[in-house]
Formats: structure tokens, sequence, C-alpha cells
């Protein structure tokens, strides 16, 4: 382990840091600003939107795989930087001006990472090559532009596509070895499933002593994991909504999930702050509480709204 410290501190100290000075050298407001969606396209908000636009609107079966694939990945990555604790680049060096806000640690890139999970299984789903050229620059330009905007060296980058593609492999291996298992699933079984996701994403969080930042960026997916898990089992069994309609219930099916899902996201916000003194276990909670519920609004109850509201039909069971 200290080998490998070692060589990324000598990668960091060196061609990492001259690669991400030389994109500085090249770097005007233009290309910065070229560069910017990019940034935002790896935003919370950006996720909510484009997570539920695919799974109430789109292709529901695809949706649900996103969401899961996601919010682990989202998870794991978080995880992986209370880890390694590396810094970002204009940490080791003053040389190097960002030209975005960035608090956390570096290693692995998290906008690479979420980018190139969404877009694999986006490819894999829509299977044609127009989709894939898109997607496959979207992967690629996501991570050239953390080192543009000289917040990722380019190692962080590199880990955050190798982890991306790994991830989605492996999920969807796994996912194909347990379906008949997940359709033959009780409820304890699922309550245990969700059970030890939580333990699993609450303890390894705080076994890293993760920093503020890092207590938010690995409870905020894994809290709204812990809520889809049981949201999904729910929708599957006793809502079974059809993603299909016509493009009036759909834009309509859209407005109302959105904006009630922001509803619970922030309505609840002022509800637990009368129990929130602000210390770092009464912050985790409440966030882990604050999007357990959004999981589980997004997955189950919009869904089960929409049936009710005949926004959408139900599937034959």
């Amino acid at each position: 382990m200290q080998t490998i410290a070692n060589i990324i501190i000598a990668v960091e100290h060196g061609i990492g840091l001259d690669i991400i000075l030389w994109f500085q050298s090249w770097r005007t407001d233009l290309i910065s600003g070229l560069f910017m969606p990019f940034a935002w396209m790896g935003t919370e908000a950006f996720f909510l939107m484009l997570l539920t636009l695919v799974y109430w609107v789109i292709h529901k079966d695809t949706g649900r795989r996103l969401m899961v694939y996601f919010l682990f990945s989202a998870w794991f990555n978080a995880f992986a930087k209370e880890v390694f604790k590396r810094p970002r680049p204009f940490v080791v060096s003053d040389r190097v001006k960002p030209a975005l806000a960035a608090a956390e640690y570096g290693l692995p890139s998290g906008h690479t990472q979420a980018g190139t999970v969404i877009g694999s299984v986006i490819i894999r789903e829509a299977g044609k090559p127009w989709v894939t050229v898109l997607l496959v620059l979207y992967i690629l330009l996501t991570g050239v532009s953390r080192m543009v905007h000289g917040v990722h060296f380019p190692q962080d980058v590199l880990l955050g596509w190798i982890l991306g593609i790994l991830i989605v492999v492996s999920l969807y291996r796994l996912e194909a070895r347990l379906a008949r298992f997940l359709a033959g699933m009780h409820w304890g079984t699922m309550l245990a499933i969700t059970l030890g996701t939580a333990a699993a994403v609450i303890g390894l969080t705080f076994l890293t002593h993760p920093t503020p930042a890092g207590v938010v960026g690995a409870l905020t997916p894994g809290a709204a994991l812990i809520g889809v898990i049981p949201g999904l089992f729910l929708e599957s069994r006793y809502i079974r909504f059809s993603s299909r309609g016509s493009l009036g219930k759909k834009c309509l099916r859209y407005a109302v999930g959105i904006a009630t899902a922001l509803l619970f996201k922030e309505g609840l916000k002022p509800l637990l702050a009368v129990v929130n003194d602000h210390s770092l276990f009464m912050d985790a909670s409440v966030r882990i509480v604050r999007y357990a519920v959004l999981g589980l609004w997004l997955s189950a109850g919009a869904p089960w709204l929409f049936t009710r509201l005949r926004l959408a039909e139900r599937e034959s069971a």
C-alpha cells in the first residue's frame, strides 16, 4: 500500500500536475464555458431529473436499472474518495487555478464515474450506433472537462472510467444471476436486504473517518438507495405502473412527479431541523431520513400517485 501511495504522490507532483498545467495553459473563458455543461451534468439536480425521466416516462425497466446502478456507484465513489484521501490539483500546487469550486477529495472522479455508469447502461439498453457514439463522446468529454477545469488529475479521471465500467459489468452479471431469486423474494428477504444495505452504507462510510463533505457525498446516494430497494419491491408487487402513454399524460406525469419529489426533498428540511442539533451524528441521521424517504417516493410513491390520478396505466400481472 505504501508503494502505491508513493506512486500516486509522484504522479501528482510529476506528470499528473504537468498535464493539468498544460490544459490550463490553453484554457480560456470560452473553452471553460464550452465544457461547463459537463460540470452541471454531474450534479444532484441533473441526475434527479434524468433518472426520473427515464423511469417514469421513457422506459421503466431501464429506469429501475439506472437508479440502482447510479446510486450504488455514487456511494462507492464517495467511499473510495475517503479511503484514498487524495488532494485536488489546486491543493497540490498553487499554480493550478481551478475554474470550479470542489470541496471533497479527488480520487476517483465522481463526475467521470457517474457519467460512465449512466452512459454505459443506456448504450447497452438502447443498442443503437448513434446513441453509442453520442454517449461515448459524453463519457470521454466528461472526464476531459474535469482536467480542463483543473479539479481532477488524469489518474482521478482514469480511475473514474475504470470503476464505472467495472461497476456496470459486475452489476449486470450479478443481476442476471439473481433474477430468479429476486422474482420470488418475500417481504422478510426484502427487509433483510434493505437493512443490510443500510448497515453497509452507514458503517463503511464512517469507517473511513470521513470529512463533513465526505459524509454528505456518501450518505446522500446511500440513503436514497436504502429507500429505492423496498420502493422497487413495492412497485413491482403492488403498483406495476406503465411508463407508456400519450405525450400529454407523460408530460403531466413528469411534472407531478418532480413537484412532489421536490416537496419531499425540501419540505423535510424544516421538519427535521427541529431535532437536528447539527452534530455530525444528527446531520447524518437527518440526511439518511430525508434521502431514504425521497428514494422510496421516487421508486414507489410517485408511480402509485400516477395510477391514482390516471396519469399512468397499470401493467397486467
